[in-house]
């Protein structure tokens, strides 16, 4: 039981880079006009994926130890 909620905490912590790069990524639609903006927004776009994957691994490495 204690093991799932850790599994749901993680997933959670999980889901606030997620919400990032879709707000990044509805941003970057909203002003692709503006070529400064775009550019800016790539660069957060490509750090919000990096920190993605660098915190879905961890989740992945945490779930397989718990497992």
């Amino acid at each position: 039981m204690e093991d799932s909620v850790f599994l749901l905490f993680l997933i959670a912590i999980l889901l606030s880079p997620v919400a990032w790069t879709v707000s990044i990524v509805v941003r970057l639609i909203r002003r692709k006009d503006d070529w400064k903006e775009v550019h800016k927004l790539k660069l957060l776009l490509t750090a919000s994926v990096i920190v993605l994957l660098i915190e879905a691994a961890l989740v992945f490495s945490v779930a397989l130890m718990i497992h």
